[in-house]
């Protein structure tokens, strides 16, 4: 043992399970090590900017819910009805849609990084606005800018972290970007939420802090290197349509039904989750309020890690099942008054949104041709915020002439049709492809 040492090689006999050792000498055990550790030590330096991307991924995504649980206090401040806090959130929805569609093509071509610069300087004028506000149009147009930085952040981030996942493993790429998104919009309540209630100047603290976490972004996305040769120096503003490959367009199609499914069930709870709180469970609690929120993208942020060994078929037939249950739990908290029921029915429907989104993504990385994975992942986006705008707005208005209890069970009827719907295209698709269910 002094001299040399033995390691354990395998002759190829599989067949007869045999194992023969050899000796090798100190020389070559070191070479061995030498290279093993280098090997550890090159995955560990691929896997920063992974997980730097990550974090930019969730940060900014946090803006996108900083409002939302202080609705309330503006209601108060300026006097607008639940009507007007839709109307703010489709504006939201609206610039989520105007970058998707203005550039969706712009981190393929232009590069990945540069993107995320923009969204970062997006979210920094759409934040200070928040924080000077003055009444209602100040709030509209930084709801409209705080959209076009998440839409310029969403499929570029999702795009790059594909791109850096150190062992180029798409699938654990997609279930990181499918986790940080919602991580991130549960965040973003839960901190402005707490600050409104606990701190000082409930309408600016929030603001201030997130200026500076911004700043520390941009540096962050300085050490992230480029994963796209670029062909131009232009980000290619200009309002086209992303498109779909003809030969993907029908797994497309399926993934965009369960993505919408997610987002019109997320949309409802982040801009009418602190009405539902206020007018029908009694409770001003600004905390509670983003907490409630936080719950449901928490549960969101969890169901892909759960569904980590599941096919997409089981996946998404478990997260349909569970979307169920938690909507009618979160019916029967509303007409019955009871926060409990509410807030267990919003952590399972967060279970549920978050088994159905992940599935969808995965699909759509699957399916994306590399070239067009920027544009590919900005129209499943696209197909998702354009399903969410209009039946929330809806929601709204509704509430104002049959009460919002009787709009949210409207609505909810129609998510469970559309989720049911883009289960029996999973099944079908998987049983045409031999997927086992």
């Amino acid at each position: 043992m002094i001299h040399g040492l033995l390691v354990e090689i395998q002759e190829g006999e599989h067949a007869r399970g045999e194992t023969r050792r050899r000796p090798v000498n100190r020389a070559q055990a070191e070479a061995l090590r030498g290279e093993s550790k280098g090997a550890e030590v090159t995955h560990k330096r691929k896997a920063i900017p992974f997980w730097v991307t990550a974090a930019v991924f969730l940060v900014g995504m946090a803006g996108g819910t900083l409002p939302s649980p202080l609705y309330p206090l503006y209601q108060a401040h300026w006097g607008f009805s639940n009507t007007t806090v839709t109307v703010i959130f489709a504006v939201y929805a609206a610039g989520v849609l105007t970058a998707l569609i203005g550039l969706g093509r712009a981190s393929d071509a232009a590069g990945r990084r540069p993107v995320l610069l923009l969204s970062v300087a997006l979210a920094t004028v759409s934040t200070l606005l928040f924080l000077i506000a003055r009444g209602l149009v100040w709030l509209l147009v930084g709801r409209f800018l705080s959209g076009l930085a998440v839409g310029a952040l969403t499929g570029t981030a999702t795009a790059a972290l594909i791109e850096l996942e150190p062992t180029g493993n798409k699938l654990r790429a997609s279930r990181v970007a499918a986790v940080v998104n919602p991580a991130g919009l549960g965040a973003g309540t839960l901190a402005a939420g707490t600050l409104a209630q606990f701190a000082p100047a409930p309408l600016r603290t929030v603001y201030a802090v997130y200026l500076g976490v911004l700043a520390a972004l941009i540096v962050g996305i300085l050490f992230i290197p480029e994963t796209v040769i670029q062909t131009t120096q232009s980000l290619g503003l200009r309002m086209q349509r992303p498109r779909v490959p003809r030969e993907i367009r029908a797994e497309f199609v399926t993934a965009a039904l369960g993505g919408s499914c997610a987002l019109v069930v997320q949309g409802l709870f982040s801009g009418l989750a602190p009405s539902f709180l206020h007018e029908v469970l009694h409770d001003r609690n600004i905390f509670v309020a983003g907490l409630l929120v936080a719950v449901l993208f928490s549960a969101t942020t969890v169901a892909p890690l759960a569904a980590a060994r599941l096919s997409r078929v089981r996946a998404n037939s478990l997260g349909t099942a569970a979307l169920i249950v938690g909507l009618v739990l979160v019916l029967i908290g509303l007409g019955s008054a009871s926060l409990t029921a509410f807030f267990v029915g919003a952590l399972i429907v967060g279970l549920g949104t978050g088994s159905i989104f992940v599935s969808s993504l995965a699909l759509i990385n699957r399916c994306a041709p590399a070239e067009h994975r920027g544009e590919v992942i900005s129209a499943f986006f696209v197909a998702a915020y354009t399903a969410l705008t209009l039946p929330v707005i809806g929601v709204g208005i509704a509430s104002a002439h049959i009460g919002i209890l009787m709009s949210t069970e409207v609505l909810s009827t129609g998510v469970v049709v559309l989720a049911v719907a883009t289960l029996m295209r999973i099944r079908r698709s998987a049983k045409m492809e031999g997927e086992d269910s």
